[in-house]
């Protein structure tokens, strides 16, 4: 249910149709399935400091800023070596 881009959907329609095909389909989508829900929550930890910061200012909201712009840098370069390669 809580999977992300419709995938929990996705294997509630297919486990009405099949389910073994849907355990099937779980079990090799969980690892990616894992990081984009840990990826969603430390964007989602990112931007609520973001936010903090913004309402309010201090005198390290500008370093802080950028240590977070940093920290969204680096976790797109983890995501990209972390998902399966795709074949072209």
């Amino acid at each position: 249910e809580v999977a992300p881009a419709a995938l929990g959907a996705l294997i509630r329609n297919l486990a009405r149709e099949d389910l073994g095909l849907a355990m099937m389909f779980a079990r090799e989508a969980a690892p990616v399935i894992a990081l984009e829900m840990a990826q969603l929550l430390v964007q989602g930890m990112v931007n609520a400091v973001r936010q903090s910061t913004a309402v309010n200012p201090n005198a390290y909201a500008s370093k802080l800023s950028e240590s977070l712009t940093q920290v969204r840098q680096d976790l797109q370069q983890e995501e990209l070596h972390l998902l399966p390669q795709r074949s072209h």
